[in-house]
């Protein structure tokens, strides 16, 4: 297996998780009073994994692609790679999975109440 394919595979195990595994908890509580935190933190992740498959991995592809940092211009190495827009795609990311872990912790709390005996 080459180095690519390999690599391709652990960050997309890595990336997928959290979607996949909230994706599995909106089946197994469906009609669970904590299905809406946790369809909604889906959402969130979702955002997350298209934001981070279709602009920062790319973004972070470019800058591979310039160069060795010992070799190349770093001031127009960063200026084609557009840090300010990457920081804010970034911000986006940290709201999202911050929100989702936030939803499924309200989740927890309001399954865990509606079936206290």
């Amino acid at each position: 297996m080459g180095e690519a394919a390999r690599s391709w595979g652990i960050s997309c195990g890595r990336l997928c998780r959290a979607p996949v595994l909230t994706a599995a908890a909106c089946v197994l509580f469906l009609g669970d009073a904590g299905f809406v935190p946790i369809a909604l933190a889906f959402v969130l992740y979702a955002v997350t994994f298209v934001v981070t498959i279709g602009i920062n991995v790319p973004k972070n592809d470019a800058l591979k692609a310039a160069g060795d940092p010992d070799q190349i211009d770093l001031a127009a190495a960063r200026s084609a790679f557009g840090e300010a827009a990457w920081v804010q795609w970034n911000r986006l990311r940290v709201v999202t999975t911050t929100g989702a872990f936030g939803l499924l912790c309200w989740a927890v709390l309001v399954h865990g109440a509606n079936n206290i005996r």
